[in-house]
């Protein structure tokens, strides 16, 4: 059942950072949130869905799987995490997001210097911003939808 709503919420949140956030000037990665908001503390479900929705990114997008190498690694991070660490799901999925914004910021300049062979860099307060609309993002998204708890 979750996979059903997370293939809704991600296309919902693909369709509304395409148009209604792509004229922002700093956007938030929509989909990125979605993601760790889905599946924070899902070991294997967030690795094997983290390459899928890289695949989905890269085939819309024309991109040559640099989303994909990124949120599977994403998915690895978000996944992976230790829940007995974290007091909640919010602090859990919070931290996932953090680690995979980082992660993706500085992995595509890295990616494009590997494969294109010239770094495509952003500039940091941009970087910074992008970080701050996901996070402001996440929490509004986690408080109104987000209803999971660890015991």
């Amino acid at each position: 059942m979750i996979y059903w709503k997370y293939v809704c919420a991600l296309l919902l949140s693909y369709i509304s950072q395409t148009t209604f956030v792509a004229d922002w000037p700093v956007r938030p990665e929509l989909v990125l949130v979605v993601f760790c908001l889905f599946f924070s503390g899902r070991r294997y479900a967030a690795a094997s869905l983290g390459f899928l929705t890289g695949l989905f990114l890269d085939a819309v997008n024309g991109c040559s799987f640099y989303n994909t190498a990124l949120y599977a690694l994403s998915g690895m991070l978000v996944g992976f995490l230790p829940a007995s660490v974290f007091r909640d799901y919010r602090s859990l999925a919070l931290v996932g997001l953090l680690l995979s914004s980082a992660a993706l910021n500085c992995g595509y300049p890295a990616l494009s210097w590997l494969l294109a062979g010239q770094p495509v860099y952003a500039p940091l307060l941009s970087c910074a911003g992008a970080l701050a609309a996901d996070v402001l993002v996440f929490f509004l998204l986690s408080f109104i939808f987000a209803r999971r708890r660890y015991d």
